[in-house]
């Protein structure tokens, strides 16, 4: 993770995000980045939508103008890991993000991780997840899980909330050598004032 540099800085948004990959291959990754002269490169790569990360209102905790003036960026703290445990907590100074504090924490233990989300916030927001997957996987939606297929590596997430949830899967962008390929996204939204999200990584079906 990077902090915030400066209004006009090498910076990008979608922090407190995570990567994961599996026997070697990649599942849920950020989307890399293409050539800066690229117009995906400020219009999707520098932003939230590209990274596993969280939009509050349909928006991302940073806010750029043009390449580098950023207007609205992330204040995160992120604790060391420990016993498997790794936390972060992120507030934006973009207005939707008012007095909204995110807090992440991931813990693994064997096979299995668990992403704990937890969201406080003064009114009620629309927040979304994302999960931006590798252009090689496959992903099918039953229920409340998702299973990812990566050349014959299965990764099963499961979602739970207090809350409605709605889990969808949209398009998305990848990006790798300079060479800019489609490809799709877990999108899981909840309607809440205050909510959780918790999300559990087990390999196979």
């Amino acid at each position: 993770m990077s902090h915030f540099t400066g209004k006009f800085s090498h910076y990008h948004a979608g922090k407190n995000a995570i990567n994961l990959w599996y026997k070697k291959r990649p599942f849920i990754t950020d989307s890399g980045c293409c050539d800066y002269d690229a117009p995906e490169f400020k219009g999707f790569f520098k932003n939230a939508e590209a990274h596993a990360s969280l939009l509050v209102d349909g928006t991302g905790d940073g806010t750029v103008q043009g390449t580098y003036n950023w207007l609205q960026y992330a204040e995160l703290q992120v604790s060391a890991w420990n016993n498997g445990t790794v936390s972060g907590v992120l507030t934006s100074t973009d207005p939707n993000w008012k007095n909204v504090s995110w807090s992440r924490k991931v813990h693994a233990a064997g096979d299995c991780i668990d992403i704990m989300d937890e969201i406080t916030s003064d009114k009620e927001h629309r927040y979304e997840f994302i999960f931006p997957l590798a252009p090689e996987c496959k992903a099918e939606i039953t229920g409340k899980r998702v299973h990812i297929e990566n050349h014959g590596e299965v990764l099963s997430v499961e979602f739970s909330s207090d809350e409605l949830l709605t889990i969808g899967l949209r398009p998305s962008l990848w990006c790798d050598d300079f060479e800019i390929r489609n490809s799709r996204a877990i999108r899981v939204m909840l309607i809440a004032q205050n909510g959780s999200l918790k999300s559990r990584i087990t390999p196979g079906k």
